[in-house]
């Protein structure tokens, strides 16, 4: 069998607030994102066999020793126009955010001698909204509303674990199940 599978970090339920209030204020027609999902994806592993996944879970281990505890913050909301993909709403880093690139890495690092293929580039952001497909001219229209707000958004992310998430597709959509928790020290 194999496993669609991908690290991140799970956005704090203590943080759900944070997105509530961020919601109340922005009246555009969005799809937004279960708090449930909330999540910032560090590294995307692909079709992994069951073969391979002990394997994995072991490198991701010693990858992830050296790190502790650490937090970021965020403060941005960005909109990201795709013209033939899926648009969307998401929150970036505002400040120092170094221990999570050189968590992501870390990570990036450990499996690729596994031929596991990982991007080359790594953009840490949190999906908040998709954006309806609809013409390209009212989806800019909606997210060029949403860029003329002045909204401030500030929160700290405290990161304590590391996911090892799978996911999968059926007719009520995409859905991610925790398979590993990576908690650090």
């Amino acid at each position: 069998m194999r496993h669609r599978l991908f690290t991140a970090l799970a956005f704090p339920p203590d943080l759900n607030p944070k997105i509530f209030d961020l919601r109340s204020k922005i009246t555009s027609n969005l799809d937004w994102e279960n708090p449930q999902k909330l999540h910032l994806t560090l590294n995307f592993l692909g079709d992994i066999s069951d073969e391979q996944l002990p394997n994995l879970r072991s490198t991701l281990t010693k990858a992830l020793s050296p790190f502790s505890n650490f937090k970021f913050h965020f403060g941005f909301l960005q909109t990201i126009y795709r013209r033939h993909e899926g648009s969307y709403l998401c929150l970036t880093p505002d400040q120092e955010f170094q221990d999570l690139l050189n968590l992501q890495e870390a990570l990036k690092d450990s499996v690729y001698h596994l031929g596991v293929p990982v991007a080359d580039r790594f953009w840490p952001h949190l999906t908040i909204a998709r954006v309806p497909k609809a013409d390209p001219v009212t989806t800019k229209t909606w997210l060029d509303q949403i860029d003329s707000l002045d909204l401030k958004v500030r929160f700290t992310w405290p990161v304590k674990s590391i996911f090892l998430y799978e996911s999968s597709n059926d007719r009520s959509g995409t859905h991610f199940s925790r398979i590993t928790a990576y908690h650090l020290v």
